[in-house]
């Protein structure tokens, strides 16, 4: 099920009898490559050079004459599925990837692989030299992968999106929060939640599902009001940054942050015509996220518990307990939940008299996210599940009127709580 087409989506079964085998080919749009395979390879691997021309999969392998090789390197927000590079295709490495590969127990991973609702890039490039030919051409690919439930849906190959180019459409990539999921951005700079301090600054950067050369915009919004706005392009594979964009964060605070996604282009379908298809950032609520920056001298929010690198009882419910300063005025508490794939919850809580008091209940996250496998108890190591990042503020006016803001971020790597002392 490795996508033909640069920007196209597998949706594949979980199991091990399922997966994905990787695999690219070329296509000699000048014609060159193709004389030299047809001069001095006119057969390979028991097909003749001719008629992987004409069907558009010539391979691209370190042949007599050649220094061609291919890169693969498949992965999810957390782990990596599988990053090879290939110069020959014999049988000696094998490369195929399944949705119960252990991933060599990579922190995140899962001990049951894969599972419905984890989705992955597969990005590709081929280097193709010929020396005495004065051949040098590097080409780029990337494709999406969701893993389905097996039982109740097929194992397909389709353009992205739901048809927009005129393609048969595949379906949504996923229902998440009761909707159904299209098209998203996953930031690879500033995240949702990310504790920052003044001069620093914030970058949105990161990559588009399915990765096609689609849009995203925007708006930033500093404790103080002020926005700025930006549009950007993706690049072939879906990949958007632009410095120029970077802004220096000069006031500690809350920023919101507003990304919105679309395309325009053209897919494997064809030119995309209206409505165009939308999205933002994966369990953002309308798209919009928090960013805390304090300042840089400033201390941890205190806590009621004893922090630091400490069990974590896997599977039970866990409150924690925050004490803002107690000469601070118009107090106001935040708590934003993540995991490497997506946005779990980022809310104003109320106060519970002068404390900010959350329970973490990994049981119910796993019932509402299948992915999620944080609530068995039955197994131990940072492998056995996505980490879970917890960020809890405090924001107020301190006794001089000056706004504060006081933070602290906890991981939880399954069985493992760790946080700064």
């Amino acid at each position: 099920y490795q996508p033909y087409y640069s920007g196209d989506v597998a949706w594949v079964s979980d199991g091990r009898n399922a997966g994905i085998q990787p695999q690219l080919r070329l296509q000699d749009r000048i014609g060159t490559y193709t004389v030299w395979l047809l001069e001095n390879h006119p057969e390979i691997n028991g097909v003749t050079a001719e008629r992987l021309d004409a069907t558009d999969a010539l391979p691209n392998t370190r042949l007599s004459g050649s220094e061609s090789y291919t890169y693969f390197s498949y992965v999810t927000p957390s782990v990596t599925a599988r990053q090879v590079v290939l110069g020959n295709e014999g049988n000696a490495q094998p490369l195929l990837w399944n949705g119960d590969d252990p991933l060599n127990g990579q922190i995140g991973a899962g001990t049951g692989g894969a599972r419905t609702g984890d989705y992955l890039w597969m990005f590709s490039g081929a280097v193709t030299r010929l020396p005495d030919q004065d051949i040098r051409q590097t080409s780029i690919y990337a494709a999406g992968a969701v893993v389905m439930n097996g039982e109740f849906s097929t194992a397909r190959v389709y353009p992205p999106y739901r048809g927009e180019a005129g393609s048969p459409t595949g379906g949504a990539l996923f229902s998440l929060n009761d909707s159904e999921v299209n098209q998203f951005f996953h930031p690879t700079a500033t995240q949702a939640g990310e504790v920052l301090t003044v001069g620093q600054r914030l970058s949105i950067a990161g990559y588009l599902f399915p990765p096609l050369a689609g849009q995203i915009a925007v708006t930033v919004v500093s404790p103080s009001g002020e926005q700025t706005r930006f549009n950007e392009q993706a690049n072939a594979v879906g990949y958007i940054y632009n410095p120029t964009n970077d802004i220096v964060l000069e006031e500690s605070g809350v920023w919101r942050v507003t990304i919105t996604t679309t395309d325009s282009g053209i897919t494997s379908g064809g030119l995309i015509e209206p409505p165009l298809p939308t999205g933002g950032l994966l369990g953002a609520a309308s798209n919009t996220f928090n960013v805390y920056v304090t300042d840089v001298d400033a201390p941890l929010l205190g806590s009621n518990d004893v922090l630091g690198d400490q069990p974590f009882p896997t599977g039970s419910p866990y409150n924690f307990t925050f004490r803002p300063p107690a000469t601070w005025s118009s107090v106001q508490a935040y708590v934003t939940v993540t995991l490497p794939s997506m946005v779990v919850e980022d809310n104003l809580v109320p106060l519970q008299g002068t404390s900010l008091r959350y329970q973490f209940n990994p049981t119910a996250l796993a019932q509402r996210l299948p992915f999620f496998e944080g609530n068995d108890a039955r197994n131990r190591g940072a492998a056995s599940s996505d980490p879970v990042t917890l960020t809890f503020v405090a924001t107020g006016t301190d006794e001089n009127g000056i706004p504060q803001l006081l933070a602290r971020q906890i991981t939880i790597r399954h069985d493992r709580l760790i946080t700064l002392e």
